[in-house]
């Protein structure tokens, strides 16, 4: 019993005194409970709740390993501001009469064929009274075949036909209108002149309306890159705006043969004070042709601050767009594109910006917000603190739709040696051009592919960035009574526009008026931060553990206490174990050997084989030489004191270790 007793002074001793100190619930009542049952009831409310806990700590490892973050939002008040850059462009990119004895010759006698603009445009019966002087018909409506179109250009089966329905419509204009003006009649043929081309392109008037036998374009019926009309009469579009994209025209050619500062911005005012075209900076667009932007802040130009905010203040232009030069097969819609972007970086008018019609005055109330990422792992994407690209292909700062584009560009000179837009640094790489069939397929396979995310562009977010949010309202502009005090003043600036803007009733078809200012002097700042740091994580799991089974960091170490001396007696007694083994075996050598007889005393033993030893192997040699029969008795034990024998260890039941001898 006493054995049984002692051998409780291993684990089981060890478990028992953990569970009577712990400061985990539910264990702490194991060593009082009642019978087995009692224990039984208490150990598994412990692990129920500790699943329980694992689930919760499950999920908030899951959540912290999403690496989550929060937006912090805050707006903070300054005395002044950095003015956004601003970007205006006219819709129209190619002025009708400069495109004469260039390749782009044709398309205006399109215009003329197609839908009869020029000989029935711009015929307003409410302009009656107000025009500085009348128009007359002779003006108005030129003969057909007066009008200088190239009839050789146009399908012989279309063209009678198409002389003939402006004749009979007329005629037939007049039967349902016999009490009415010639005025009238013409501005009622007018609107239905300009029906939807598709309708048109239905009744076969102008067009080949055979579709083609495969693509969007039948390249088989163009003659050349500047076969214009073929290029027409083989599309199966149905919306024919999308031919006017199609025609590309290289930087030099649209920098002159588009719409000039000094014509384009005649008014403009910041905070104020006069400024004038001069301040802005040119460049070309694809769609949009000259584009013109202010505040742009380099050559030179100093960035411009206000601290002032309201419609009082802020950019003023006004900006003559001289729909008398628009060329319809390229531009289906008349105003101007307005951007607001940061400093620095390169403007995108087809992505972004807004359309401000003709006749109307356009206010933006902007705010400035600054945004600032989180890195990776935080967030789900990295960001990047580049202020350029490493491969620059536009000249501006960097920006993740420039990033974007400068990719692609990249693509398209890789695969196809062209690229398909003009205002990059490229300067001497090819314009892709849409008439010729290979370089149009290839620029479509890049596109195709980039919608498929197989280009693989690495572009990132700014870490820290500006941008800007408008609210923009219009009013009708001019007003009657102000249009001539408008006249006079913007008429003397440019003889181009005193030209145009000599009959009253074309001003609010020419003139757009573009304010932009500050609603208010301040700034929104969003900040993401982490959800979850590491001491976050810590704290929502001290925080489940202690709901559920009552753990600290404490009762953690506890556990950590109690595994590690459980652990460490049992490595002690396999130690043990081992040495017994090895001490015995020594033991039946030397006996097969020499023979036991021979030795003199066990002592002669521990010498000849088992130096140094511990008490502990001692003992050991003592129990073999016992079973053995050796005739040795505990008796002799006490001879060997000199020999570093402990008589404590004279019998089994008093063995204990000595910490003398240890």
């Amino acid at each position: 019993m006493a054995d049984k007793a002692d051998k409780k002074d291993g684990v089981a001793k060890i478990w028992d005194t953990f569970l009577s100190t712990t400061s985990a619930h539910s264990l702490s009542h194991v060593p009082i409970a009642a019978g087995f049952g009692g224990r039984m009831y208490w150990y598994v409310l412990f692990l129920g709740v500790l699943a329980v806990a694992c689930y919760q700590i499950s999920l908030l490892v899951s959540d912290y390993l999403d690496y989550p973050v929060l937006m912090n939002i805050r707006v903070v008040n300054e005395p002044n501001l950095v003015f956004p850059s601003v970007t205006v462009c006219n819709q129209n990119r190619l002025m009708s009469s400069k495109v004469k004895n260039t390749r782009f010759q044709d398309i205006p006698d399109i215009d003329k064929a197609f839908c009869a603009c020029r000989y029935v445009g711009g015929l307003s019966a409410q302009s009656d009274g107000k025009s500085r002087r009348k128009r007359s018909t002779a003006e108005s409506c030129v003969d057909v075949q007066e009008s200088g179109i190239d009839w050789s250009r146009i399908h012989q089966l279309n063209k009678k036909t198409y002389i003939e329905r402006f004749q009979k419509e007329y005629d037939d204009m007049r039967k349902e209108m016999p009490d009415h003006s010639e005025h009238e009649v013409l501005d009622k043929l007018h609107a239905r002149l300009l029906e939807p081309m598709k309708k048109r392109v239905k009744r076969s008037h102008v067009m080949d309306t055979t579709p083609p036998n495969s693509g969007w374009i039948d390249y088989s019926k163009v003659k050349g890159v500047n076969d214009w009309w073929g290029l027409l009469n083989s599309t199966s579009a149905d919306n024919l705006a999308l031919i006017g994209r199609l025609v590309r025209a290289t930087a030099n050619e649209t920098k002159h043969l588009g719409h000039q500062p000094e014509d384009f911005i005649v008014q403009c005012s910041f905070d104020n004070s006069p400024c004038s075209y001069r301040d802005f900076r040119m460049f070309q667009h694809k769609r949009y042709g000259n584009c013109f932007t202010f505040n742009h802040g380099t050559l030179g130009d100093q960035l411009r601050f206000t601290s002032r905010s309201g419609t009082s203040y802020g950019l003023k232009m006004t900006l003559f767009i001289d729909q008398e030069e628009y060329i319809g097969l390229l531009t289906p819609e008349a105003g101007v594109r307005t951007i607001v972007h940061r400093p620095f970086t390169v403007p995108f008018p087809e992505d972004d910006g807004f359309d401000c019609r003709p006749g109307t005055s356009t206010t933006f109330g902007i705010r400035q917000h600054e945004i600032h990422r989180t890195k990776l792992p935080y967030g789900g994407e990295d960001c990047t603190d580049g202020i350029y690209e490493d491969r620059p292909v536009y000249d501006g700062a960097y920006s993740f739709l420039a990033c974007t584009k400068s990719c692609i560009q990249r693509e398209l000179l890789r695969n196809c040696g062209c690229v398909d837009d003009i205002n990059t640094i490229l300067t001497d790489v090819k314009i892709c051009d849409i008439m010729i069939e290979s370089e149009s397929n290839c620029v479509n396979s890049v596109y195709k592919r980039f919608e498929n995310d197989d280009l693989k562009c690495i572009c990132n977010q700014l870490c820290n960035e500006t941008y800007y949010s408008s609210q923009y309202s219009a009013t009708l502009w001019p007003s009657d009574q102000h249009e001539g005090y408008l006249f006079a003043d913007i008429a003397t600036k440019s003889s181009k526009v005193a030209s145009v803007l000599k009959e009253a009733h074309k001003t609010p078809k020419n003139v757009v008026r573009v304010n932009i200012n500050y609603m208010e002097l301040n700034k929104e700042i969003f900040t993401e931060v982490e959800k979850y740091g590491i001491w976050d994580l810590l704290s929502s799991l001290g925080g489940s553990m202690g709901l559920y089974v009552g753990m600290s960091v404490v009762t953690f170490v506890e556990f950590f206490g109690v595994l590690f001396f459980m652990l460490t007696y049992c490595l002690t007694a396999l130690a043990r174990k081992d040495r017994g083994i090895t001490l015995v075996r020594s033991i039946s050598h030397a006996r097969g050997k020499d023979g036991y007889e021979n030795m003199n005393n066990p002592g002669d033993l521990i010498k000849m084989r088992a130096r140094p030893l511990r008490a502990v192997d001692l003992l050991s040699m003592k129990r073999q030489c016992r079973s053995t029969s050796v005739g040795s008795s505990e008796k002799n034990l006490p001879a060997y004191e000199n020999e570093g024998w402990d008589t404590r260890y004279g019998t089994d039941n008093d063995f204990s270790l000595s910490d003398e001898k240890m």
